[in-house]
């Protein structure tokens, strides 16, 4: 009799822990299902009136700084925030990589942990994303400031709007704003 208790014991423990199990791997599972959602290649078709819009903001940006150096910030915000003519998204392993063309890929986990990487001007910068339901946010930092950009994927999985923004706190009034859009043009899940 006492067997029989403690197979049922056992039984029962085994259904606890096993039920366990698939409620914590549920949601990590349904995160990378998500993610994986973007993966593939978008092309910009926003065109001359996304363009117009993100010169417009930049030059307004401008305006708030001392003429002195207005144009080597002018260089500056051009150089960060060029329009990418292609973005691309692709899992490498439990990292997501995204490439805004022709930037090379920087791959990052997208829970929110901190990497650091070497920028194209040779100074060292923050990389942080984190994946929130249909967006994507993705946090650049350096000494001077951040640019923060937040990939949203529309319902059907074609479409990818971006918002930019790029802060300066004590250098920058308001911060620079715009929007790009893009179009699935490569291979991934939908």
């Amino acid at each position: 009799m006492q067997q029989l208790e403690t197979r049922n014991a056992q039984l029962r423990l085994s259904i606890v822990l096993g039920a366990l199990a698939m409620t914590l791997a549920t949601p990590v599972t349904a995160q990378a299902q998500d993610e994986d959602r973007f993966e593939g290649a978008y092309m910009f078709v926003g065109g001359a009136k996304q363009r117009q819009q993100r010169e417009a903001s930049i030059d307004s940006t401008v305006s708030q700084l001392n003429a002195i150096i207005r144009p080597f910030a002018l260089r500056a915000f051009n150089k960060t925030t060029a329009v990418p003519s292609r973005i691309v998204f692709s899992r490498q392993g439990e990292l997501l990589a995204i490439a805004l063309v022709p930037m090379p890929p920087r791959p990052s986990r997208v829970d929110g942990t901190p990497s650091e990487f070497v920028t194209v001007n040779g100074s060292t910068a923050t990389l942080m994303r984190r994946h929130q339901g249909d967006r994507i946010l993705e946090t650049m930092s350096q000494r001077r400031g951040s640019r923060i950009i937040t990939y949203r994927l529309r319902p059907g999985g074609d479409v990818l709007d971006t918002s930019w923004r790029v802060e300066a706190p004590g250098v920058l009034e308001t911060p620079l704003e715009f929007r790009l859009t893009y179009r699935r043009v490569g291979a991934g899940p939908q």
